[in-house]
């Protein structure tokens, strides 16, 4: 499991946009994993975002771990009435 976390969306004086997003994994080994497919994600997530925005995207990821979000997110979801699965 996986959670993106967009922490900047700025618009540019030249009409792109910059995004900036850590994608917040729980293990180690998942975060390896992530980091490995970093250059292919990054590139397909620029190509849709500028899709849908109608302008160029400068897209900056960050892997990080973070132990314990899966069970911190179920229990705001529920607090919410919301499924978490």
């Amino acid at each position: 499991c996986s959670f993106v976390d967009t922490t900047a969306f700025k618009e540019q004086p030249d009409g792109s946009v910059r995004v900036e997003q850590t994608i917040y994994v729980e293990t180690e080994g998942q975060r390896r994993i992530l980091i490995g497919m970093v250059k292919d994600l990054s590139m397909r997530s620029r190509r849709e975002m500028g899709k849908f925005l109608g302008k160029e995207v400068h897209l900056f990821l960050t892997v990080r771990m973070k132990k314990g979000w899966t069970e911190a997110s179920r229990a705001f979801y529920d607090k919410m009435g919301l499924d978490f699965d």
